[in-house]
């Protein structure tokens, strides 16, 4: 294994204050990768993604590619991408389904198990040649927990219970257990953010609640105020603050949830008796807003909508709004794109 100079964390990191060369330091990074991204239990998927046999979808395992795949048998694997032969990645499609992968370079074919099942020419080896030491190199360790998928590059460790602790009842089952079945599906995709920064970045700026009202403070705002005094303030430029208790639970090793509360609503009217409103502010020039006098604000009654018309734009906005699903992109030192869009990030 590839070692680092030692690094005297204590004098980066003191009370209330970081050394900036934890955000760009080249070989901080690579201690990173080395000790956090191949040596922990990490966060890769769900079982969900890939539901039928044959099914497969790429990932990212710190820099390295994972094709993670759903055999015959029903075995969720975790595979390199890079084939036994050299090194070319063996699939480029994000995800789909095949029962095998065929590396452009050369030709070697492996099924999705990793075996290689295929060599070009075969007959030109000799007898040393032996197709069962030939396969794709798995991910040493792979544990899954109601669903998620966990991974690690390190052959050795503790196991994935020890490692989840608390996260398990705090998170994963408490997440789980809304569901009247008590597992959940991904089948839309993931949410994914692509940010030129150091990883470490997207996580923080996650638990900063500090900046939202300030930074959101428009959405929040018009999300939120249901007065035309609010809008106003936001069209005057007014600091109008919302204010909303949020506290962040840790659990070790990197896992956390952020808890609100929760405010009850009235129960909703049946939509064909609910009274439609136009927004009570309107865009003009770039991202200046202005508040619609009253008169303005209720829909006409012309274009009232009844509740089937209703029913078919909502489901058209559930189908717009859904996020696309694509490969995870993987960290770098000054300028990595983050590994944190997935639902459970570990830091």
């Amino acid at each position: 294994m590839v070692t680092f100079p030692k690094t005297d964390y204590e004098s980066l990191i003191q009370d209330g204050r970081v050394h900036c060369s934890l955000y760009t330091d080249q070989s901080l990074f690579e201690t990173e990768l080395e000790k956090l991204w191949y040596r922990e239990w990490i966060f890769i998927g769900h079982e969900s993604e890939v539901p039928q046999s044959g099914d497969y979808t790429l990932k990212w395992l710190g820099l390295q590619p994972v094709i993670m795949t759903r055999d015959e048998d029903g075995g969720v694997n975790l595979l390199l991408n890079h084939c036994a032969h050299r090194g070319a990645t063996v699939c480029q499609d994000e995800s789909g389904n095949s029962h095998g992968f065929r590396c452009w370079y050369h030709g070697w074919t492996y099924n999705n198990k990793g075996d290689l099942i295929g060599v070009t020419f075969a007959d030109n080896y000799d007898a040393s040649f032996d197709m069962q030491e030939m396969g794709l190199a798995r991910v040493p360790r792979v544990g899954s927990y109601r669903g998620f998928v966990f991974a690690s590059m390190s052959p050795t460790g503790i196991d994935l219970d020890t490692h989840l602790g608390l996260a398990k009842t705090e998170i994963l089952d408490r997440l789980c257990d809304l569901s009247p079945v008590g597992e959940v599906q991904i089948s839309t995709g993931w949410l994914k953010h692509r940010v030129e920064s150091n990883w470490k970045m997207m996580m923080e700026n996650a638990c900063d609640h500090y900046h939202a009202n300030f930074t959101h403070q428009s959405t929040r705002i018009i999300g939120r105020s249901g007065t035309r005094a609010g809008v106003a303030g936001l069209v005057a430029g007014q600091g109008v603050g919302i204010a909303v208790h949020r506290h962040l639970r840790m659990f070790g090793v990197g896992y956390g949830v952020i808890e609100c509360p929760m405010k009850r609503t009235p129960r909703a009217l049946p939509l064909s008796k609910q009274r439609r409103r136009r927004p009570a502010v309107q865009r003009v020039d770039g991202n200046q807003f202005q508040a619609l006098p009253p008169s303005q604000s209720a829909w006409p009654a012309s274009i009232r909508r009844g509740p089937r018309e209703s029913s078919r734009c909502s489901a058209s906005t559930r189908d717009c709004t859904r996020s696309s699903s694509g490969p995870q992109s993987p960290p770098t030192a000054a300028s990595p794109r983050s590994l944190a869009s997935s639902a459970i990030a570990s830091s």
